[in-house]
């Protein structure tokens, strides 16, 4: 690069020079209705529907919009002086303008710019900026410039001065096109500074062209050849759709620029000294269906205006009118531009001509219709057109119904009706019925009856115990009452227990005797019917319902006891029990009361009050009670409850130990008061140990815990002395001993 600081130095550094281009920008034609395809005479019976768009398969075809807009103009870049003082800029701005588009539509992608062409020739490549810049101000850089600007106050593009790729050795003095390379005075004067030869450049992110090697670079030194005026970056073959490039800046900076409105060429010299001519630029946007469809505002007809009742964007259905007659119709077609394209059309609406003779005879019988004849059913279309061409049709459709004689067995279940016409026949017979069809065709039906079921019969028996079955009778039952069901049916297939108390319970047989029984437990009082439903094999349906009364669940008692005192001890064991049973006055009670050493006492008082005389311990006590209920004069049913509690009679009496090993065997290696912690009778007491020279050596209040004894492992032998004092509801209890010590 040395070369090329060699080479800047001698240029000349002059003020940049900006041109505008002037006038008016290019823009689409003005769209138009190029034809419309409408049947101007239609059949009421048949809605029309009219599309408008771009395809020649539309009824309204509209003129399709330009896809590229060129502006050709050719413009003088002048070097280092502002010729247009109205101006007064140093960049080069063409237009051109868009209107085709949908309102709202904007660039979605890259691909929507389907390439930007420019015609141009210029020395100094580096000095230059070229940019593609849409409606709303957004741009994308197509070639940077190397130079600083120098001597230009609107330099909009200073921070994309530097070519941002790899250009290898490519010169300074590279050209675009075949430059004019001498630049005289007057700058502004074109007759002093001629132009050369423009080349086209065209940028572009579609693969559908073929960029020029290295992926289309312009920068990369490959992408150069050298002629006559010096070394020049070779130009796009138009025709053949070949070297084109890829922008600097992608045009994904251009995504969400309006497609509608006026697009720049941007030119700007960012150096003094080299000037060039812009000949003339091309936009090209992809004619992308969704944005340049035109809508439909309203319609007109009759002298009156509605809203377009639109099936599509560009599809609306014209609704036939009820009767013959003329409606004028004006047709406003608004398009994407804000431009409208107004049509006027009529239609002839005309009425079609359809007849239905439908008839259903017998067979045998002629049908006649004008000349023809028909013996057969018949389906016959007479088609015809109106005078104004309206189709129109006749339908004729004749059905001849048989007479019929049918023989068939019929089989029919032994515990069901079999009803024809209201008639149950319900047995084993032959039935001959005259018949007449719906359409008075005389036939006859003969049946053959045969039972099929003949060893269906619904069978079942309960029980309470399993062992004894009922087939009819009653079964009574205490609360809560567990019933034993067994189905001994023939030949089901399936079965349904109801059981009265709103449960339950459906079984497949599979067409082998079940035997095995179900239980169900009754939970309330009451009278319950059994009932049970099955169908055989042969699929049919028998229902058997045993009794309304088959089971009867009584009441069961309710046995409850207490008793006071609760702590009974040992010097006086009795006690009052009190009975809580539930009902009281219906009721007939036994106790069973263990007296100790497996004995039992019994009574049958309600309440008995008892003394034991057996010591203490753990005593059960179990009450029964019964509840009879006389079912007749030869049954009595008696329900049964009981409770059993443990009564606990405790020793009270205290025993003082006098004497004590502590050698660590783990027998009486402690002083304990014996019954002290066994009956509990004595929570409060306080107990006072002395050595034989009237020292205290242990004291402690409310003895709870075997802990809370006495523990002399860690004084001599001797002689000890104790005082125990205690206090309960059997009164107060004082004791004094001697305790001797000995390992």
């Amino acid at each position: 690069m040395y070369w090329l600081g060699i080479m800047l130095s001698f240029r000349r550094i002059v003020v940049l020079l900006a041109v505008v281009a002037s006038g008016l920008s290019p823009k689409a034609a003005a769209q138009r209705i190029v034809s419309l395809n409408i049947d101007r005479t239609h059949c009421i019976n048949d809605s029309l529907i009219i599309s408008i768009g771009y395809a020649t398969e539309r009824n309204v075809v509209v003129e399709n919009p330009p896809r590229s807009i060129s502006h050709p103009q050719c413009t003088f870049l002048p070097d280092g002086v502002v010729c247009d003082s109205t101006v007064g800029t140093c960049t080069y701005r063409s237009p051109v303008t868009f209107t085709a588009y949908n309102r709202g539509a904007v660039v979605t992608s890259a691909q929507d710019i389907d390439f930007v062409r420019l015609k141009i020739e210029h020395t100094w490549m580096a000095d230059i900026f070229i940019a593609l810049e849409c409606p709303n101000g957004q741009f994308a850089s197509l070639m940077n410039a190397m130079q600083e600007p120098k001597g230009c106050g609107d330099a909009k593009f200073d921070s994309l001065v530097g070519w941002n790729y790899d250009y290898g050795t490519v010169s300074a003095s590279t050209h675009l096109g075949l430059s004019n390379r001498d630049d005289h005075l007057p700058y502004c004067d074109t007759s002093s500074n001629p132009p050369g030869e423009g080349w086209n450049y065209c940028w572009s992110e579609n693969n559908s062209h073929q960029y020029a090697p290295k992926d289309g670079l312009i920068y990369r030194y490959e992408n150069r050849i050298i002629n006559v005026m010096g070394i020049t970056i070779d130009s796009t073959h138009i025709a053949a759709d070949t070297h084109f490039y890829r922008p600097q800046q992608s045009f994904d900076s251009l995504i969400g620029c309006p497609l509608n409105g006026t697009w720049n060429i941007v030119v700007q010299d960012s150096w003094g000294c080299d000037n060039g001519y812009v000949f003339d630029w091309e936009l090209s946007l992809l004619a992308i269906e969704q944005y340049i469809v035109p809508h439909v505002d309203t319609v007109e007809w009759g002298g009156a205006s509605d809203t377009w009742n639109a099936m599509t964007d560009t599809t609306f259905l014209l609704v036939p009118p009820a009767t013959d007659t003329t409606i004028s119709y004006a047709l406003r077609v608004a398009l994407s531009s804000g431009d409208t394209v107004d049509t006027a059309f009529s239609i002839h609406w005309v009425e079609p001509y359809f007849e239905t003779v439908t008839d259903t005879l017998c067979i045998g019988d002629t049908a006649r219709w004008n000349n023809l004849f028909f013996t057969a059913d018949t389906l016959h279309l007479i088609r015809d057109t109106t005078y104004l061409g309206c189709d129109s049709v006749v339908d004729l459709s004749y059905t001849f119904m048989p007479t019929y004689n049918l023989h068939d067995t019929l089989p029919y279940c032994a515990n069901e009706p079999f009803m024809y016409e209201g008639i149950d026949y319900g047995g084993p017979t032959t039935i001959v019925v005259p018949h007449l069809t719906q359409y008075g065709c005389d036939s006859t039906v003969t049946a053959h009856l045969v039972v099929i079921d003949s060893a269906f019969r619904l069978q079942l028996q309960m029980s309470t115990d399993g062992v004894v079955w009922s087939a009819d009778t009653v079964l009574h039952g205490c609360l809560p009452m567990t019933v034993l069901f067994r189905d001994t049916t023939l030949f089901e297939q399936w079965r349904q227990w109801s059981f009265g108390d709103g449960d339950t319970l459906s079984q497949i047989v599979s067409g082998f005797r079940w035997t095995i029984p179900i239980t169900h437990i009754y939970d309330s009082v009451g009278v319950y019917s059994l009932m049970l439903k099955a169908v055989s094999i042969h699929g049919c349906v028998d229902s058997l319902i045993l009794r309304e009364d088959a089971v009867q669940v009584h009441s069961s008692p309710e046995a409850a006891f207490y008793w006071s005192p609760t702590e009974i001890v040992s010097h006086d064991p009795q006690t009052q029990f009190i009975n809580l049973s539930i009902p009281m006055d219906s009721l007939n009670f036994l106790w069973n009361i263990s007296t100790g050493e497996g004995g039992v006492d019994t009574t049958s008082a309600v309440a008995p009050h008892y003394q034991w005389t057996n010591g203490s311990g753990d005593m059960d006590v179990t009450l029964f009670a019964f509840w009879p209920h006389v079912i007749d004069s030869s049954m009595t049913l008696v329900c049964v409850d009981s409770m059993t509690h443990t009564v606990t009679i405790v020793e009270e009496y205290l025993r003082f130990p006098n004497l004590v090993t502590p050698n660590g065997d783990g027998i009486n290696d402690c002083w304990v008061v014996d019954n002290l912690l066994e009956c509990g009778l004595y929570s409060m007491n306080e107990l006072w140990i002395y050595n034989s020279w009237g020292v205290l050596v242990y004291h402690v209040r409310d003895i709870r815990h075997q802990e809370d004894f006495w523990d002399p492992s860690g004084l001599p032998d001797g002689t000890y002395y104790f005082l125990f004092r205690a206090i309960s509801d059997y009164g107060l209890v004082k004791h004094n001993g001697v305790i001797e010590v000995i390992r």
